[in-house]
């Protein structure tokens, strides 16, 4: 089964290209877009030994782009960043040449993340969005702390640790649900509970 291929220099452009589009790149895209969009090669080139309909490079791109559609806002965002994602993505992909039929495959990863499978134009989500999806929300649990606090504080600063806190520990509470692979879902439980019980810590 054929699968995407792109070249490093094809590959550094997308890169730049993304971080420089990625508001509040300095902090977001170094802890949380490239993580992500390195986790899901890895995940989906492990995964594929036992399903070879999956594409890691479609999940690269997916989780690279995934939340593409969000402003310096970000809150305020939330609901639309997903709509703005699928209509940024198509022009950043076609500008290191990727196909058409990938483009779509790459953008739908986009429109299901975030918990979000049923939405997919193929009716069942196919496994590359659910690896995207799952992988995006279990990065949440690794995301280094303070650099997670920096970035809540940037948003909305003038408030305590405690406040920060606890609007942390609430965003992964809704997140751990989206995970929907048992595969992902096994491997997020421990991080899962150790963030909640490093989050708890600083909440009285």
């Amino acid at each position: 089964m054929d699968k995407l291929r792109i070249s490093d220099k094809e590959r550094d452009q997308i890169y730049s290209d993304v971080e420089i589009k990625t508001a509040h790149g300095d902090i977001y895209f170094s802890d949380h877009i490239r993580p992500v969009a390195r986790n899901c090669f890895l995940y989906a080139a492990y995964l594929r030994r036992i399903d070879p309909t999956i594409d890691p490079i479609v999940c690269e791109l997916g989780g690279l782009l995934h939340d593409i559609g969000y402003s310096r806002d970000f809150d305020s965002e939330e609901r639309d960043h997903i709509i703005k994602g699928t209509q940024m993505a198509p022009g950043i992909l076609e500008n290191i040449g990727i196909q058409e039929n990938y483009v779509d495959k790459i953008t739908d990863t986009i429109r299901t993340h975030d918990g979000n499978l049923d939405r997919s134009r193929y009716g069942e989500a196919p496994i590359n969005n659910k690896i995207v999806n799952d992988v995006d929300a279990m990065q949440l649990f690794d995301w280094n702390l303070s650099s997670l606090f920096q970035f809540s504080l940037r948003l909305k600063p003038d408030r305590s640790i405690n406040e920060v806190a606890e609007e942390v520990l609430e965003h992964v509470n809704q997140t751990m649900p989206y995970i929907s692979m048992p595969f992902f879902q096994d491997l997020a439980k421990p991080k899962y509970d150790a963030r909640v019980k490093e989050l708890q810590a600083f909440i009285k």
